[in-house]
């Protein structure tokens, strides 16, 4: 073992802004965390004979909030007595110490370096306009890299008691219940506003790393048109990371995809905490079952409507086979739905990934996510990139609300944009959201000159035949000369 180590430690802080007086954001703390002798509390602790012992005499001390003060530090005296600190004058500044030694052990049998961290601190400050200022170090992202889930679960419950307790103190509602207006009427092109009142800050880098599954034959039961190929597009899913955790965005289809980005993912180091879905095409999702064996302590998530879509279509390919029969043996007996996501907000290390909720993509429902930090869109398949683009689905009006989808996305003038669907080697650049948009321009110009489904595919390859996966063309072909019926 190494006489010294270095451990790089992130801490997440919570800060709330409230207009409530520092006495009645005191007092409320108190209400909720007891005061008790703690001299003579340790004094009984250190004389008990078991567990259970030891465990009623902290709950009998305990306060609402399942902790108690440990030390109260004021640390306005000197302030108010240093010439060179004069707008402290009359302020109060006073940092709380609170645990539980019940709690602490349940970390600490984990990760004796989770002692480090608790008991937590409180800070509360004084603000020169008469309101409070209230400041927590979150004790799950102080152990987050020792990489130990027990501990973790103890941690974050930990925090939510503080937390909830802070919120309920300050008057500052818990993150992501502000806005109410309903998911369906949030399309515009920003990230969801963040509260004001609580910020978590955070100076962690977040990268973003794609995995492509290429291009692969499948059993397709279509008949086929001259020189057609029957092939699944190649297909991304997307790392978002910091400095010890991370997500996945979709867990594309099979066994095989699920594997080989499981292994692609374990080689980064990271926590992964979620897997969450673009939208509800079963080949951004299906793979799900098979991700989360390798990551149990993950789960999946998508917004409500992608749910809605992913269900329909679990239920679809029971009646049809339409999934199982394409890909047989490679896809889940029972498949894993996404849970429905409560938030619009994510974090990754303390770094905010938005999900933007821009409608129709090849497929109405759709989502994509939002890196402000990195300036990237992981785009899902609202974008695609050099390759031929499904519209199965997307008749000229639906593509004309597309091409606005993209338009919602091109706003936040990301740096990086990930399309669901990309060639192998290609680029995640913004160049591909005009691309992607001049496609179905051209698509819907071809379409309407009407003929047959070949000069419609000969009339797309004419213009774009640089694109993968020609044999999606023919799909959106077939589809579209069949509307005209």
């Amino acid at each position: 073992m190494a006489p010294e180590q270095i451990l790089e430690v992130l801490m997440r802080r919570h800060v709330f802004d409230s207009e409530r007086p520092f006495s009645h954001v005191l007092d409320g703390i108190f209400a909720g965390i007891s005061q008790p002798d703690i001299g003579l509390l340790f004094s009984k602790l250190a004389g008990s004979t078991s567990y259970e012992q030891f465990s009623s005499l902290v709950r009998q001390a305990q306060g609402t909030a399942g902790l108690m003060r440990f030390l109260q530090l004021d640390l306005d005296p000197v302030l108010t007595l240093d010439p060179q600190a004069q707008d402290w004058a009359g302020r109060r500044l006073v940092r709380l110490i609170a645990g539980n030694p019940v709690t602490m052990g349940e970390m600490t049998r984990h990760v004796p370096d989770a002692g480090s961290y608790a008991p937590v601190t409180i800070l509360i400050q004084q603000l020169p306009d008469g309101g409070t200022r209230v400041a927590y170090d979150a004790v799950a992202s102080a152990i987050a890299p020792y990489h130990d889930a027990a501990a973790s679960e103890v941690a974050h419950r930990l925090d939510t008691e503080v937390l909830d307790l802070l919120r309920q103190v300050t008057g500052v509602p818990a993150r992501g219940t502000g806005d109410r207006r309903s998911r369906r009427d949030r399309k515009a092109p920003g990230p969801t506003k963040q509260l004001e009142g609580e910020r978590e800050m955070s100076t962690s880098p977040v990268s973003i790393d794609v995995y492509v599954s290429p291009m692969r034959p499948y059993n397709c039961p279509d008949q086929l048109g001259e020189g057609e190929v029957a092939t699944w597009a190649p297909s991304s899913s997307t790392l978002i990371s910091g400095p010890t955790e991370g997500i996945l965005i979709d867990a594309l289809l099979t066994f095989n995809n699920a594997d080989e980005i499981a292994a692609w993912v374990k080689g980064f180091g990271k926590t992964i905490t979620g897997i969450y879905i673009t939208h509800g095409h079963s080949d951004h999702w299906l793979g799900l079952a098979r991700l989360l064996e390798h990551f149990p302590e993950a789960r999946g998530y998508a917004a409500p409507e992608v749910v809605g879509r992913a269900a329909w279509e679990a239920e679809f390919n029971k009646t049809t086979n339409y999934w199982t029969s394409r890909f047989p043996g490679e896809l889940p007996e029972t498949p894993v739905v996404p849970e429905a996501l409560e938030t619009d907000e994510i974090l990754v290390d303390g770094q905010v990934v938005n999900v933007i909720h821009v409608g129709q993509g090849d497929v109405e429902g759709s989502t994509a996510f939002y890196v402000p930090s990195a300036e990237a869109v992981v785009a899902g398949d609202v974008v695609y990139n050099n390759v031929h683009m499904m519209m199965y689905e997307a008749d000229e009006a639906k593509r004309e609300a597309w091409i606005a989808s993209i338009d919602a996305i091109a706003a936040l003038n990301p740096k990086i944009v990930v399309a669901g669907h990309k060639s192998v080697a290609a680029s995640d650049l913004p160049e591909n959201l005009a691309a992607s948009q001049q496609y179905l321009r051209d698509f819907t110009t071809v379409a309407n000159r009407g003929g047959s489904v070949e000069e419609l595919v000969h009339g797309m390859l004419d213009l774009h035949g640089e694109r993968d996966q020609p044999h999606t063309l023919w799909i959106s072909a077939r589809a579209e000369v069949a509307r005209r019926a």
